[in-house]
């Protein structure tokens, strides 16, 4: 969820829905999290160093000082499935971790976080579990990325990657590009 000043309410309302949601941007408050970790409502936070420092409390800084530690430190606090978005992008669920291969600096650019979240998004409604659907979306995304980054040696769109999902989604199905992860 996430919508300018209006991702608080969004939150809000699909908290109400009962359903998996993902929420980025302006949905990223302590209110709203703690709210779904109550809830018990299975919810996955997409924020960069920024949001989560603000959410744990800390600098901005030590987050992206130790991004691992970070990242498990949000997902035991909320309770709920993390991606601290960066270089690297690390997903964390409990004790789980993961930090994704692939992704560029490209995708720094203004959107591409709206992209990210969409991906996963699509894939939670899919009904993959939380740390199922976050690892995926982040590796598809950064795949995309660095498909299209390859193919313009510039920076990226948030459409560029978007429209670079269908490709990157096909590449891991047909094996050209592996799934790095362990398949447990």
């Amino acid at each position: 969820m996430r919508g300018g000043p209006w991702g608080r309410e969004w939150a809000f309302r699909a908290l109400e829905a009962r359903l998996p949601t993902v929420l980025d941007a302006d949905a990223l408050q302590p209110e709203v999290v703690e709210l779904y970790r109550r809830a018990g409502i299975p919810a996955i936070l997409t924020p960069h160093a920024g949001e989560a420092g603000r959410l744990l409390g800390v600098a901005p800084e030590a987050v992206a000082r130790d991004p691992l530690e970070a990242a498990r430190a949000l997902a035991e606090k909320t309770g709920l499935t993390v991606v601290l978005k960066g270089n690297p992008t690390v997903v964390a669920q409990g004790t789980r971790l993961s930090l994704n291969p692939t992704g560029n600096p490209a995708l720094a650019t203004g959107g591409t976080g709206d992209v990210l979240a969409g991906a996963i998004a699509a894939l939670l409604a899919a009904g993959l579990p939380p740390f199922d659907a976050a690892r995926l979306g982040v590796y598809l995304h950064g795949l995309a990325g660095d498909l299209r980054a390859g193919e313009k040696g510039v920076g990226l769109l948030a459409r560029e990657v978007a429209e670079a999902l269908p490709r990157a989604r096909r590449l891991l199905e047909g094996g050209q590009a592996p799934w790095p992860f362990s398949r447990v």
